[in-house]
């Protein structure tokens, strides 16, 4: 939160750099369904305030036992809750779908 910065899974496979991304947007998290975002990239500026409100959705709605729930499902339930951010967009980068607010 600090800092911000860039997180990928080990099996992530790094292409083509994220500066675009990094500049352009707040938050930038991989998209694994329609329904599900995919927490293996997460590139967040400084402060972003989508990563509060997902940081924050673990203390209210952590659940365990269902697989990926915070790290998928909640992403996707944040980002249609949104309304006092500015923006939210969908954009194809490199080889899937990235959600980006």
């Amino acid at each position: 939160m600090e800092y911000g910065g860039i997180y990928l899974d080990l099996d992530v496979l790094v292409t083509s750099p994220f500066d675009e991304l990094r500049r352009q947007y707040a938050c930038t998290i991989g998209r694994e369904q329609e329904t599900k975002a995919c927490g293996s990239v997460i590139i967040c500026s400084r402060h972003s305030p989508f990563l509060l409100l997902w940081i924050n959705s673990y203390i209210d709605d952590y659940r365990i036992e269902e697989w990926a729930y915070n790290t998928g499902q909640v992403i996707i339930i944040i980002f249609a809750s949104i309304t006092n951010l500015s923006y939210f967009n969908v954009i194809t980068y490199a080889c899937g779908f990235v959600l980006v607010v």
